[in-house]
This record gives C-alpha cells, structure tokens and sequence, in this order.
C-alpha cells in the first residue's frame, strides 16, 4: 500500500441517518404513528359502551343494575367483607343455590326491612364486591346513580380493612375504578385518584401517546374480532378436560378479571370451614398506613356528599371483626378506625350503625379473618334491617304500601 493510500481519507459510511442511529429512527416512526393515530382517531366513532371490556365484577353488577326492567331503592356498598356474607346468607335464606355471579338482589334484607316496617316496599341491590374501597363506591354513586336509576338509601358497609389495606395502590388502579371511570364525568381529582407526584406524571405522559393511552381499548376491539373470526372453528373441536372449572378455580374466581356465569355458587348447605389465613391478614395490616387511611376517608365524605346531593339516605356500617384482626393491626387503628366512622357520620348526618357489637358474630359465622359465611350474613343483614326499619328518617325515604295495618294510621304516599 503506498503512503498516499495510507494517507486518503476513510469514506463517510453510507445509508441514512436511521441506519446509523436505529433507535431514533423507531422512535420518529413511532411518533408519526402516534401522530396520525391521534389526528384520524380509529376509536372516535365506537360508542364507549360499545368496547368489548372484561366482564369482571363490575362488568356484571353494573350489567345488572343497569337494566331498563329493574328497580332498586335500597343499595349495599362494601368488600368481599359484605360480599361473603350477603350472598352466603342469601342462599341459606332462600334455601337455594344463588349465582354469586348474576342475582345481586337481597330478600333476606328486604324482608328483614318489612319485619319491622311492614309499611314499606324496599328492593334491595348488592353492590358489595372482592377489594372495594370508598374510591370505587364514589365511582358507581357518580356513575351509575342517574335521576331514573338511583336509590332511596346507600348503605355503605366498612370493615377495617376497607379504609387501610397495604396491598392496595392508590385509588385509580384498583379494576373496578378504571371500569367505572368511563361512566363519570367529570373525572375525580387525579390528586386524590394518584397521590403520589410521579405517577401523575407518568399518567400526563401517557395521555399524550394514543397507542398507550389507547393500547387497552384497541386490544379489545382486535381480541373480539379475533374471537369471533376463530369462533366457528373452536366450536367444532372436542371439549378439552381442562378447560372444566375445579373447585379451585371457583374458590379464585375473587380475583380474576374475567367471570362467567355459574363459576361461583352459594349453596345453602355447604359444610362449614374455616381458613386460619393469618398471613394475609399481616400483609392487608402490616402498618397504620396513615396516608392511605386519610385518602380513603376523603373518597368516603365524597361518596356520601355525592349521594346527599342526590337526595338519598346513607346508612354507614361497621361490620363484625374477629379477634385476629384486632389482634394483627397496629395498636391504636382501630379505634381510629371506628371513631372516623362515627364521626364522619356525625358531620354528615348520617345513620350509624355498629354490628361489631350488635350482631354478636362467633367464629363458625366466619370462614376466615375477614369474611362471614350463611349464618353470620343472616345476622348481619337481619341487624342491618332492624335498624332501617326503626330508624324514622331512613323508614320515611323508601316506597310505603297502601295497606291499611292493624292498629297503625294509613299510610300516605
């Protein structure tokens, strides 16, 4: 090789910028998409009630409610805590079987209403579901509650665990808050939906990309169509072993997001059990967690203010707690947990009502730290109503009959 050779410059290397540097090159495309996703919009056009969404608790309580037939004028709020033991102690009261899934009314509540206010016609709705806190009960009051399809009375149920779970983000990732957040405008402060500053941020950054603020309302729409195109053809193969549902995957159907029909059933004579399952009961109340304790209480004066404005009654319920809850959480919660209760109740006006003292629940009306079975849920609801029942103002908000009753002035409508 002669010097001058040696000497030459090398040549620039060829090709275009986006082969050189490859990930700028991802990142322009993926900004144009965004771009022309967000100007033309694919989605601007499907009505929001119409996205295939994941028929989750949620899904099927709102489904229920919802229908044009049905009418409703007394509600329940709650967790599993309520949950369990409404739908437990409805079957024993039935004695029959209650898809825990799709038959959210309460007989045994209404009847325990009409037992001591025979006057009135209640029609009772369970709202309670697995993980709720008072974020998502505002969510359905804000959301669901129209002038044609509201309640007469709220009854908001809380166990300890329900205004302080450490196993519980901040209030707008909870799956029953993100199902909800398409019925109510306009949307809760974000502040109180996601204390914390960086998820905030993030949350604005992703509003500002369509495939991600998009990406779960775009998934839908191509996971139904893909369904329904491969449809005719699953439909002809032999049903596999493993897709029938085990007792086991019934006892989880609490926390999947995805619910069928038949998957969980309340059988009026199921052997009683019960589950020492202390270790989730140390995870949900492993410290104070004042700031969550706080925020939650913020969504609960929320929620109730909501229904006030409304016109509609609120009942608030402490319900039962068992020893090992009283024995596991920090010392001190509570007392605080009780004295919020009363005295939120107190600011608002609102009945208050202790069935931690009043039902008088022993361990075989529970089946674990947390949830009651039949016999505590028939307790509980019997309490519940009782106290409706004797309760004036509460009495005098739902539907009266005609009858005439012996020995009491007829009613006016």
């Amino acid at each position: 090789m002669s010097n001058s050779d040696s000497t030459k410059p090398a040549n620039p290397p060829s090709g275009s910028i986006f082969r050189r540097l490859p990930i700028l090159g991802a990142l322009l495309i993926v900004l144009v998409v965004n771009l022309l996703l967000a100007v033309f919009n694919p989605l601007q056009k499907i009505d929001p009630e119409s996205l295939p969404v994941g028929h989750g608790w949620a899904w099927w309580a709102a489904n229920e409610y919802r229908k044009p037939e049905k009418s409703f004028n007394v509600v329940v709020f709650g967790s599993s805590a309520m949950m369990h033991p409404l739908w437990l102690g409805e079957a024993t009261y039935r004695n029959e079987d209650v898809d825990l899934v799709i038959d959210h009314r309460s007989r045994c509540l209404e009847d325990a209403i009409k037992k001591g206010a025979p006057g009135t016609q209640p029609s009772c709705f369970n709202f309670a579901m697995p993980g709720v806190m008072p974020s998502d009960d505002y969510m359905i009051v804000n959301g669901l509650f129209t002038p044609d399809k509201k309640p007469n009375l709220v009854v908001i149920t809380l166990h300890p665990r329900d205004l302080m779970d450490n196993t519980f983000g901040p209030a707008a990732s909870s799956r029953h808050y993100k199902y909800l957040a398409r019925f109510v405008e306009p949307k809760p402060p974000l502040d109180l939906a996601m204390p914390e500053l960086w998820r905030r941020l993030v949350y604005y950054a992703e509003q500002t990309m369509f495939i991600k603020s998009k990406n779960h309302d775009i998934q839908l729409v191509a996971s139904e169509q893909i369904r329904s195109a491969v449809k005719p053809i699953l439909s002809q193969l032999p049903v596999s072993k493993l897709n029938a549902k085990s007792n086991e995957d019934r006892k989880l159907a609490i926390y999947v997001d995805e619910l069928q029909q038949g998957v969980w059933i309340a059988h009026p004579t199921a052997p009683y059990h019960f589950i020492d399952a202390a270790d989730d009961c140390k995870k949900r109340f492993k410290k104070a967690n004042n700031e969550q304790f706080e925020n939650q209480t913020k969504w609960l004066k929320l929620c109730i203010e909501s229904c006030k404005k409304q016109g509609i009654e609120v009942l608030l319920v402490n319900t039962p707690v068992t020893p090992m809850v009283k024995k596991l959480m920090p010392p001190g919660t509570y007392e605080r947990h009780l004295s919020t209760i009363k005295s939120v109740a107190k600011e608002y006006n609102c009945s208050f009502l202790n069935t931690d003292e009043l039902a008088n629940c022993q361990r075989l009306d529970f089946t674990d730290w947390i949830h009651m079975n039949g016999s505590g849920g028939i307790k509980v609801l019997q309490c519940i109503g009782n106290h409706i029942a004797n309760d004036k103002q509460l009495q005098a908000s739902l539907p009266q009959t005609n009858v005439q009753l012996a020995g009491k002035p007829k009613s006016s409508l």
